[in-house]
């Protein structure tokens, strides 16, 4: 669940976000995304905030097992799935898949 950060605090931020990490470089490590920020608060608060992470987290963590085999993890892109009936390229957007694998040509 998304829900909009107050925080004031980097290590309270670090302790309650568990896919931010603090590298030994001093800069803190998006895990979701793969930004690197730097240890400011503002950075930070503005990531978590922001459209890239929202969208990241809603899309890129739904379990598309559900559309096995036919619908299968892409092979180099690992923001992709690949469509073993109609052999494309798909987003990994839950509502492009559903629409997809409800589409016409993947039901002939």
């Amino acid at each position: 669940l998304w829900y909009p950060c107050t925080m004031t605090s980097l290590a309270a931020i670090l302790s309650q976000h568990r896919d931010l990490k603090l590298l030994p470089s001093n800069r803190i490590k998006c895990d979701v995304t793969g930004h690197e920020l730097p240890p400011d608060v503002n950075a930070v608060m503005a990531h978590l905030n922001g459209k890239k992470y929202k969208k990241a987290l809603e899309w890129y963590r739904v379990d598309y097992s559900k559309y096995e085999p036919y619908i299968v993890p892409h092979k180099s892109d690992s923001t992709k799935l690949y469509c073993n009936v109609t052999k494309q390229d798909l987003n990994k957007i839950p509502v492009q898949i559903e629409k997809h694998f409800n589409g016409k040509k993947f039901l002939r």
